[in-house]
């Protein structure tokens, strides 16, 4: 009997209402996306060059050039396939679409970041010991000469294309 008297006051139809609200609620989770990395913008001072580049080099090597692969985001991907649906699950009870991309993101960058820390071989060449040390980086961690890749790692929301 109860539930006939609130589903009375919610309309005539309480699954049409229900679906409404939640469409009201959470609908725009349907035409955007997040994008989790380096965006143009993203670029080291004094030589301009993207971050998202060197950053593609790091994940896949360069043979020519003598850099093995380091992959970071391919493992961060995984992790969030594998997590971002409780991440979700956590957030959109009490949040709106919005806020619950917003966390989406963060939970991203989070990853991503993780993921570069994470890394630890192969080993820094020699050579590339002698470089940083000749700018006064003592660091043997590879992915972490200056720290502007982890320190750009930014996300977006993004309408569906």
């Amino acid at each position: 009997m109860r539930q006939v008297a609130f589903n009375n006051l919610i309309s005539d139809n309480p699954m049409a209402s229900f679906s409404e609200a939640l469409n009201k609620r959470f609908g725009g989770l349907n035409n955007k996306r997040v994008k989790a990395g380096w965006f143009p913008s993203s670029q080291y001072p004094g030589t301009n060059e993207p971050v998202a580049a060197v950053a593609l080099v790091q994940e896949f090597g360069d043979p020519i050039n003598h850099i093995p692969p380091r992959p970071f985001m391919r493992p961060a991907a995984e992790r969030a396939k594998k997590e971002m649906g409780a991440v979700v699950r956590g957030v959109i009870v009490n949040h709106d679409s919005q806020e619950t991309l917003e966390t989406m993101g963060v939970t991203m960058q989070a990853m991503i970041v993780d993921a570069i820390v994470d890394v630890t071989t192969p080993e820094l060449s020699d050579r590339t010991l002698a470089a940083r040390q000749a700018r006064g980086n003592s660091s043997a961690k590879p992915l972490n000469d200056s720290g502007q890749m982890m320190a750009e790692v930014n996300h977006e929301i993004v309408d569906n294309d």
